[in-house]
């Protein structure tokens, strides 16, 4: 399996640069690892570098909504009914 390095993430997640995305998603494509500490450094750079505040990190505009927690007793997590 291929691995990710701080650039590829970057260019994923910010897309700045569209020649260098097309690249990083051709890439990735069928499967990549991505290390602990490529994450951490991506964050860095998002936060240092594209000066992002901590929410923007945590989620981008074209990603999807998180699902919405689900109440006790619905059955989820074996906790009820």
């Amino acid at each position: 399996m291929r691995a990710v390095d701080t650039n590829v993430l970057v260019r994923l997640l910010t897309r700045d640069e569209p020649k260098q995305a097309a690249v990083a998603d051709a890439f990735v494509q069928h499967g990549a690892w991505v290390s602990v500490l490529a994450l951490a450094e991506a964050m860095w750079v998002l936060v240092a570098v594209y000066e992002r505040d901590a929410a923007q990190v945590a989620r981008r505009s074209d990603a999807p909504e998180p699902p919405a927690p689900h109440a006790p007793g619905t059955g989820c997590g074996g906790g009820g009914a």
